[in-house]
C-alpha cells in the first residue's frame, strides 16, 4: 500500500505478478545511477541511515523549530511508503527507523532499491520507473539516456508539481542546468563513465507531451 501525502491509499501489487514491475537486473545502470544521485549517493555504504545527511537535516529543523527538511535514505522511504503514514510525528519517526532496520536485515540492497525504483510516485498515479519512463519518453526504463534518467530522478521529490510543469513537452534552461548537476554527480559516483557524461551534458531533453 503506497500513501502519498494527502492521497488515499494506493495499492500496488510488489513483484512479478504487476505487469509493471521491473526486476533490478532490467532497470539500466542509467536509472540506478540517477536515483542513487538524487536520493541516496551511500544507499551501498550505510546500513539504512545516512548519519550525515541526517546531521545536516537535524541542525535545519532546529533552525526551523520543526520538520522543515528530510533526510530519508531510499531504505526509510521504503520503509514510510510501504507501511507508515506520511504524518511528521517524533512516534512516527521512531516506527521509521525501526521498520528500517529491520528491513535491512532481511533483504539484500539490490531488493530494497528494486522495491524503491518500483513504487516511487513520479506523478499523479504514476507509480515506479515503467510507468514513468513510458509517460514521460515512450521508453522502457532500461533503454533511457542518462539525461532522460536524470529527469525522472529530479521530479521524485515534488512529482505532481512536476508532472504539471512538463505537460507541454518542454524544459527550461534552469532544468537542464540542474540535470546537468545530477550527470556530474552519476560520473563523479561512476555509474557513467566520463566519454558519456560529456556527451550527456551536451544534449537537449526531449519530453513526450502529454
Amino acid at each position: 500500500v503506497i500513501r502519498p501525502p494527502g492521497w488515499a491509499p494506493t495499492r500496488l501489487v510488489m513483484g512479478p505478478e504487476n505487469p509493471d514491475w521491473v526486476p533490478y537486473i532490467r532497470l539500466g545502470r542509467n536509472v540506478i545511477g540517477a536515483f542513487l544521485a538524487a536520493e541516496d549517493r551511500r544507499f551501498f555504504e550505510h546500513r539504512g541511515f545516512d548519519l550525515e545527511n541526517i546531521e545536516r537535516a537535524l541542525a535545519a529543523d532546529l533552525k526551523r523549530r520543526g520538520f522543515a527538511k528530510g533526510a530519508s535514505s531510499i531504505s526509510q522511504q521504503v520503509a514510510k511508503n510501504v507501511f507508515l503514514s506520511h504524518k511528521r510525528t517524533l512516534a512516527r519517526k521512531l516506527e521509521e527507523a525501526i521498520l528500517t532496520w529491520r528491513l535491512e536485515q532481511v533483504l539484500d540492497k539490490r531488493r530494497i532499491l528494486e522495491i524503491y525504483l518500483n513504487l516511487v510516485e513520479m506523478g499523479p498515479g504514476i507509480f515506479g520507473v515503467r510507468a514513468a519512463a513510458r509517460r514521460y519518453f515512450g521508453k522502457e526504463p532500461s533503454r533511457l539516456e542518462p539525461l532522460e534518467a536524470a529527469h525522472l530522478a529530479a521530479i521524485t521529490p515534488s512529482p505532481r508539481v512536476f508532472h504539471e510543469r512538463f505537460k507541454g513537452g518542454r524544459a527550461g534552461m534552469d532544468w537542464l542546468l540542474h540535470l546537468r548537476y545530477l550527470l556530474y554527480q552519476m560520473h563523479r559516483l561512476t555509474w557513467i563513465d566520463k566519454a558519456t557524461y560529456e556527451r550527456a551534458r551536451t544534449k537537449d531533453l526531449h519530453l513526450a507531451s502529454y
